[in-house]
């Protein structure tokens, strides 16, 4: 993790770099298996206007000997409490993967809240929440044939899928964090008022980009569905892109 963290590895919430004069908050949320270090050089990337926060769910990596929360609906009850203090500033949310479906839910309970819409939705790598899930569910398959024939589909490195020790760890965590999108059921409400950018990498083999054009149902403000080069895991191949791209989005609504 980068220095300059300002809470405790067990919170919710983990400043990336610590901005106090920032007149926007990011929240992020990172992919199932990944974690907030994937948002580590952000800050320097995007405006000096913007404060990077990385949001770590119990069970997750970042937090992997709690135990982890039952479905969406109970992680998006438990993390409204401690966010609601940041929100005294104008915030956006990115989630990627698994948490884009979290961003979304999470959105959507900050409505109920009063006057606290995010200034931007950007949801990565991930379809449509009143579509079917497009991924086989984990608890139907054994553990190998997770890694064999289901774990490269979310472009999981073959370095990674071959370390036996590196496995012992994820899958557990990984059948964890696949149970929220496994349970998930779909709830009709109204579209967000605000912006919705749906992103997908140009070689991710689930996600299509009809997949993400399908959110735009999902918002009564502007929306963009953006690819970039790269597969599942695009934050990572393709970060300068979308860093740019943040930045043209959130520039003009975080000017002082």
């Amino acid at each position: 993790m980068t220095e300059g963290f300002t809470a405790d590895w067990d919170d919710w919430l983990i400043e990336i770099k610590p901005n106090p004069t920032a007149t926007c908050r990011l929240f992020c949320l990172p992919y199932n298996g990944g974690s907030i270090t994937a948002f580590d050089t952000w800050p320097e990337a995007l405006p000096e206007t913007v404060a990077v926060y990385g949001i770590q769910l119990p069970g997750g990596v970042d937090r992997r000997h709690e135990a982890p929360l039952p479905t969406i609906d109970a992680v998006v009850q438990a993390l409204v409490p401690p966010l609601l203090p940041y929100l005294d500033r104008p915030f956006a949310l990115y989630g990627h993967s698994l948490g884009a479906l979290v961003a979304f839910e999470l959105a959507c309970a900050m409505r109920q809240t009063g006057d606290r819409q995010p200034l931007h939705l950007f949801v990565g790598a991930w379809g449509t929440p009143h579509l079917p899930n497009p991924y086989p569910h984990l608890q139907h398959h054994t553990d190998a044939e997770i890694i064999a024939q289901i774990l490269p589909l979310v472009d999981v490195p073959p370095t990674i899928l071959s370390h036996a020790k590196t496995m012992q760890v994820l899958l557990p965590l990984l059948k964890t964090g696949a149970q929220l999108h496994e349970d998930y059921q779909y709830a009709p409400r109204d579209p967000l008022d605000c912006p919705i950018s749906a992103l997908r990498g140009e070689a991710d083999q689930v996600i299509t980009t009809a997949a993400i054009q399908a959110w735009q149902q999902h918002t009564c403000k502007g929306f963009q569905a953006q690819v970039f080069p790269g597969n599942h895991l695009f934050l990572h191949q393709a970060q300068s892109l979308l860093l740019d791209y943040l930045t043209q989005q959130l520039t003009p609504v975080t000017r002082s």
